[in-house]
């Protein structure tokens, strides 16, 4: 009984999950219909996403809006009007991306440089 339990947990997640990648790959706009394509592969899943602060030494900080999934980030813009659109710019990839991690005066910084 318990594994049947487990199963069903287990595949009412995968569900979620797909719904969640699905919703992601039709909120994008200004991306390629084959890489939105890409973007629905099984295994995939969403982890995280939200704002970032991209830091400038000169000029206004500009905001951005990353999606992580376990196997690639997409890194878009917001955009505002009836419902939520998000205008892809580029996407990183663990083997084409080099990450580094600092913290400094309290803070966390994460700098991708494509490899």
């Amino acid at each position: 009984m318990i594994e049947v339990a487990i199963t069903v947990n287990e595949m009412k997640r995968e569900r979620e999950n797909l719904n969640k990648v699905i919703q992601i790959s039709m909120s994008l706009i200004n991306i390629k219909p084959e890489h939105k394509q890409q973007l629905l592969a099984k295994n995939r899943r969403c982890v995280r996403e939200g704002f970032v602060t991209e830091a400038r030494l000169q000029g206004v900080p500009t905001r951005f809006w990353l999606f992580l999934f376990n196997d690639l980030m997409l890194w878009t813009t917001a955009k505002k009007g009836k419902g939520y659109k998000f205008k892809f710019i580029s996407e990183l990839t663990p083997d084409r991306t080099a990450v580094e991690l600092t913290q400094t005066s309290g803070k966390c910084c994460l700098y991708f440089e494509k490899i």
